[in-house]
Parts: structure tokens; sequence; C-alpha cells
């Protein structure tokens, strides 16, 4: 991208948040505008933090303990700096199911326009089906598709072009998780952070819920995110949306989300840090887990996790970063 468009694309953030934030907030534009100039130049945050984390009520010792855009583009750098002069990482899912195989249950396949076996990916299907295939190096649930029968198979193969894609059998929720939105697989996103002793932190987890009608669970889909506590287990205060709309009953299932208990919590704090042991060259980490009736299968490792979802909760972590990579 440009810097023109860079610039373009900044003016069009700062003038749809500002006008939305004037509105909601009952003043004049131009303060909103200027306050988060103000914040963008004080503490590197973006028109998109200054909404998310409500900048707009807290002060300025509160803004300070969030990891905001710029800030954690800095930390992107240094951290990409220090793995990759360890080993190659990359957001490629065949490479992650096979280091991480033992947290992996469910079966899968790669596909890609060069290696179609197509009398092998019918038996999958037939085998596994329905079966969902997704971008290997895909991201936020784009891409994401259901195959079903033969029809879908073909389908599918005509339409993958040159990206690469794997295949795996679907993922199911454990039955207390089901309930909350049974048409998503709906999944747990827990951060770790390795500090400069090599010792394992978890900086926070989440429920991640979908909407109505929707497979995958992701924020950018329509999901919720819910904000879990990692002592209890427990979900302790109301979901938020992309949108920052914020949920104390899942919208559609009405299920009431404050006060939820996490089955076999305890099971995903133990697998993340054995996970998160063996990429110590990865130091920050958001796993995706799913709970099924049988345990935890990990759904995808995110490296580094990004900055803002975690931080939508009043749980900043710019401090405990910080502390940990002195």
């Amino acid at each position: 991208m440009s810097f023109a468009s860079n610039v373009n694309k900044a003016l069009s953030e700062f003038d749809e948040i500002s006008s939305s934030l004037a509105q909601s907030l009952s003043c004049f534009r131009a303060k909103v505008w200027a306050s988060m100039a103000f914040c963008l130049v004080r503490y590197g945050a973006r028109p998109i933090d200054y909404g998310r984390f409500e900048f707009y009520n807290k002060s300025s010792r509160r803004r300070n303990q969030y990891l905001t855009f710029i800030r954690y583009k800095r930390l992107y750098r240094r951290l990409m700096k220090e793995a990759y002069s360890h080993a190659s990482i990359s957001a490629d899912k065949e490479q992650e199911y096979r280091i991480f195989s033992e947290f992996v249950h469910r079966p899968w396949i790669s596909v890609s326009r060069g290696g179609i076996d197509e009398v092998a990916l019918t038996d999958f299907v037939g085998r596994h089906g329905p079966v969902i295939a997704k971008p290997s190096r895909g991201e936020q649930g784009k891409g994401v598709t259901q195959i079903s029968d033969a029809a879908d198979l073909k389908a599918f193969l005509e339409s993958i072009g040159d990206e690469v894609y794997v295949l795996e059998g679907k993922v199911y929720n454990c039955r207390e998780l089901r309930e909350l939105n049974p048409s998503s697989l709906n999944t747990l996103r827990v951060v770790t952070m390795i500090d400069n002793e090599g010792l394992i932190h978890v900086l926070g987890a989440w429920l991640r819920v979908g909407a109505i009608g929707k497979v995958v669970d992701n924020w950018g889909a329509g999901g919720v995110g819910y904000n879990v506590d990692i002592e209890t287990g427990m979900i302790d205060r109301a979901g938020r949306d992309k949108k920052n709309r914020s949920y104390i009953y899942h919208p559609g299932t009405d299920k009431c989300m404050v006060g939820f208990r996490i089955p076999n919590f305890k099971n995903v704090l133990e697998s993340v840090k054995k996970m998160a042991a063996l990429t110590p060259y990865a130091r920050y980490v958001g796993w995706d887990i799913a709970i099924t009736d049988d345990g935890i299968d990990l759904i995808e490792m995110n490296f580094p996790p990004g900055h803002d979802m975690m931080q939508s909760f009043e749980n900043p972590v710019y401090d405990q970063i910080r502390s940990m990579l002195k």
C-alpha cells in the first residue's frame, strides 16, 4: 500500500470514528478528532484503539497501560526478528499441525493445485465428512468453507487456484459450549508470553461465540468475545463484538454469559503452556482451542496474536509485556 493510500485510510478512520463518537457522546466532532490525534501521538493509538479501548473516558495513566497499534507494531518487529533468528515461522497450518500433533486430534489432509489426488480426497470426505476447508495461510475465518459431499468437493477443487488448503474433519464442541451457539465451533483464545528468563505466562483468555447461523466464531464474522478469568475459568463481565457493543446475554440464543464456567479450563491452561514450550522462539502467541467431549483440540496457533480483542475488556497488558521483555 502506498504512502498516499495509508494517509487516506487513516483520515477515513479519523472521520468515521470521530463522527460516531461525537454522536454517542453528544459533543463536538472537532473535540473528539483533536483527542484522537493527541492519543495517536502520545500513546500510539489509532482511532480504532481510541474507540475500542474507550480512551475518551480514561485518564492519561490508564491510557498509557494499553498496548496500542503502534506499540504493537514495534513489538511485532522485535519478536519476529528474534523468532526468525532461531527458526522459520509462518502462518502455515500444515506446519503447525505437524509441530503440535500431540494437541491436534482431528483428521486432516493438505490440498494444493499441483498435488490433487481426487480419489484420496473423495475417500477423506466420505470417511470424515462433512469436512472444513481452510486456506493454509488464512486468518480471521476468511475463505473457510464446508464440504459435505462429492458435489461440494468438485466445486471446491475448481475454485482453489494456486492457494494451498487444509481439509480437516469437523470439531464439535462439548455440550455446554455447543448450547451457546450450535451453528459455530466456539473456541477459546488463550494468549501466552515467554519472558526473558524463559518462563511462560498466560496473559489472558476469552471465549469466542459465533453469530446465529455462522460456521466460524471470529469477530470479523459477527461473533462475540467474552473475557475469562484465568484463576476461575469463569466469564466475569459482559462480552463485546467488533463494533464494541456490549452483551450479557449472547445474541440469538439469549444465554446468560456472565458467570458461565468454561469446562476443562485447567487442562486448557496446562496444554497451552506445553505447546508454548515446543516453540520457545515464538514468545507471544494466541492459541485457539476447542473444548470437545474428549478433551481439547488445537485449532490454530497465532504468532503474534494481535492486540485489540485481548484488551477490549478493561485488561491492558502493555506494562506486563514491557516487564517481561526488559
